[in-house]
């Protein structure tokens, strides 16, 4: 977990110094080894189109890994992501919860 905790951590260094796709990568390393702020940063990559393309449908698949391996605030973050989706007549299935 500590290795997580390092790809992190020099990925929001890169991030603060305007290097988008590179922390995007280490956030993508981290997200995938488990690490549940990675999962959260790479899912706000994906919706907010930071350095990459939007892709709200992968921003959901890390907000929803996160929200399962533990970060209970996601629920607001996922909530609003539906009500977003909605109100553009394209609902979200599958959203109940963990």
């Amino acid at each position: 977990m500590a290795k997580n905790n390092e790809l992190f951590i020099r990925a929001d260094e890169l991030e603060d110094r305007g290097e988008l796709k590179a922390a995007f990568r280490l956030f993508l390393a981290g997200a995938k080894a488990g690490d549940i702020s990675c999962q959260l940063n790479l899912g706000n990559y994906y919706d907010d189109a930071k350095g990459i393309r939007r892709n709200r449908k992968a921003a959901l698949y890390w907000y929803r890994r996160a929200y399962r391996r533990g970060d209970a605030l996601l629920q607001i973050t996922l909530e609003s992501c539906c009500e977003t989706k909605e109100s553009q007549n394209e609902p979200f299935r599958g959203l109940s919860g963990p």
